[in-house]
């Protein structure tokens, strides 16, 4: 069976006006192959932005930012929990 090693949300309704990760997941090294192989997609699709609205927790920043994102402006992130009993 084959394992996820990475995960990421990307909204997408226009690739002309650039696309937003909403979520990622996963170890560092694998976070980084997916950040640049969804940079090098949406730059074959003439995309002209991508960005990336995710929490502010070190290790995915820093990522980020080693290949080539941008930290996004402050904004509020609202984080949503349901607990199961």
């Amino acid at each position: 069976m084959a394992r996820v090693s990475a995960l990421a949300i990307v909204t997408a309704s226009s690739l002309q006006h650039g696309i937003v990760i909403g979520y990622l997941d996963g170890s560092a090294d694998a976070i980084r192959h997916l950040a640049l192989a969804l940079r090098r997609q949406t730059a074959k699709q003439g995309c002209p932005r991508i960005e990336a609205r995710l929490p502010d927790i070190p290790s995915i920043r820093d990522t980020l930012i080693s290949t080539g994102y941008a930290p996004y402006p402050d904004e509020p992130f609202l984080v949503f929990e349901l607990g199961l009993k």
